[in-house]
C-alpha cells in the first residue's frame, strides 16, 4: 500500500494502458522529459520512445486530473459522513495541523 493513495490509483489506471505511458510517467516523476527518456532507452537497449512526448504528457495529465477529482470527491463524502451529514467542515491548508 502506498503512502499516497492518489499515486496508487493513478498507477492502477496506468497498468491498463501501454508501457509507453509508464515510461512517460516515470520520467515525469523524476522531473525528466523526452531527452532523458531517449537516453534511458539507449542505455537499457530498448526501442526509442515516441517523438511526440507531449501527447503522452497530456494524456497522463488528464488521467491524473480525473484521479485527483475522484479522490477529493471521495474524501469529501467521507468527511460529510463523519460530520453526521453536516457540510460546515473546517479545513487547514497551511500545514498548521502538523505542528
Amino acid at each position: 500500500m502506498s503512502i499516497f493513495p492518489e499515486t496508487t490509483a493513478l498507477m492502477e489506471r496506468l497498468a491498463e494502458i501501454p508501457q509507453i505511458y509508464r515510461l512517460v510517467y516515470a520520467m515525469r516523476c523524476i522531473g525528466k522529459g523526452a531527452e532523458s527518456a531517449v537516453m534511458f532507452c539507449g542505455i537499457m537497449n530498448l526501442p526509442p520512445p515516441p517523438t511526440k512526448f507531449t501527447k503522452f504528457n497530456n494524456i497522463l495529465l488528464q488521467a491524473a486530473r480525473e484521479t485527483c477529482e475522484e479522490s477529493m470527491a471521495e474524501v469529501v463524502h467521507e468527511a460529510v459522513e463523519e460530520n453526521e451529514g453536516g457540510r460546515d467542515i473546517a479545513v487547514a491548508v497551511d500545514g498548521s495541523w502538523q505542528k
